[in-house]
């Protein structure tokens, strides 16, 4: 494979990811610092007897990539910079082709 073509897979492969994880912060409404399986929502109701307002938090079940996680795939920065070093590896292969013709 030429060097041309792992840095356009290299770039797009960042963007895809950078995308993914743009995406997935913007539907938890927050910028996702680690990887979440869940959302928490909140509803208050109206307690009847006492006219006290009761909080409940339910989880459902949702999967959002943040920039770093312990388990895999280890969140979006180890991936881009997978595919960083795949991007330099097609860049050093396009250097060491141009010096030798």
């Amino acid at each position: 494979m030429s060097g041309k073509a792992l840095i356009i897979i290299a770039v797009v492969g960042i963007v895809a990811i950078l995308g993914k994880w743009a995406m997935d912060s913007s539907t938890f409404g927050e910028m996702l610092i680690y990887t979440r399986d869940h959302i928490e929502v909140v509803t208050t109701e109206d307690d009847v007897i006492t006219g006290a307002q009761i909080k409940k938090t339910t989880r459902t079940p949702k999967y959002g990539l943040g920039l770093l996680d312990q388990t895999f795939p280890f969140g979006a920065l180890p991936m881009c910079g997978a595919w960083f070093f795949l991007g330099a590896f097609g860049f050093y292969q396009t250097r060491k082709n141009q010096k030798s013709s």
